[in-house]
């Protein structure tokens, strides 16, 4: 009986102390600061080519990142005005956007406004490597994807209250830790969550 009293004693002081650094971490604002940025801002689309696959339209484009550079994305949009769901999809690791593609598009035939975006790592063509930069690259994408809901907002098409997320494998993890800072988005799916990222 003492070693469980023991036990659960140390199981109260751990979560206690986790507590304690979760809010040290976070500050006031929830650790929303971190991934603040000027909502204001232009996106400043460009639009790099368009094809028809099917009934619906592939866009690649790119959009300024609030933390420096152009994210390359694609947009797959079915026929007609909407009001249509939106939808994020973010790839795995390795991958980039293309991995996306034919995801995108079967959930645009199905009647959504699909965004897929490159994490900033396969921007650089390069993969993470567990260091200070990865925490970087992860702060810039949670911008990044936030930024992506801009889009789809700015989108007639699109209905503000139905955009949702659909990440898989490093995408997924992704889509945990933008999850807990984006309030924008109704529904998340997370395939394959690896949370050794």
């Amino acid at each position: 009986m003492c070693r469980i009293q023991h036990l659960a004693s140390v199981g109260v002081v751990i979560v206690v102390l986790m507590l304690l650094a979760t809010t040290t971490a976070c500050d006031d604002d929830g650790g929303r600061a971190l991934f603040g940025y000027d909502d204001d801002a232009p996106l400043s689309i460009e639009m790099v080519d368009s094809w028809q696959s099917g009934n619906v339209r592939v866009s690649r484009i790119s959009y300024t990142s609030p933390r420096g550079g152009r994210v390359p994305a694609l947009i797959v949009a079915p026929r007609g005005d909407g009001p249509f769901a939106g939808l994020i999809v973010q790839h795995g690791l390795p991958g980039d956007k293309f991995q996306m593609l034919q995801v995108a598009e079967d959930f645009s035939r199905t009647g959504a406004v699909v965004v897929a975006i490159d994490a900033p790592w396969a921007r650089r063509g390069e993969l993470p490597d567990f260091s200070e930069r990865d925490r970087a690259d992860q702060i810039q994408l949670m911008v990044d994807l936030r930024r992506a809901v801009d889009l789809l907002q700015s989108r007639d098409s699109v209905d503000d209250d139905r955009i949702a997320y659909f990440g898989v494998s490093y995408g997924g993890a992704m889509g945990g830790l933008l999850a807990g800072i984006e309030d924008r988005v109704a529904a998340f799916v997370l395939d394959v969550g690896d949370g050794g990222l």
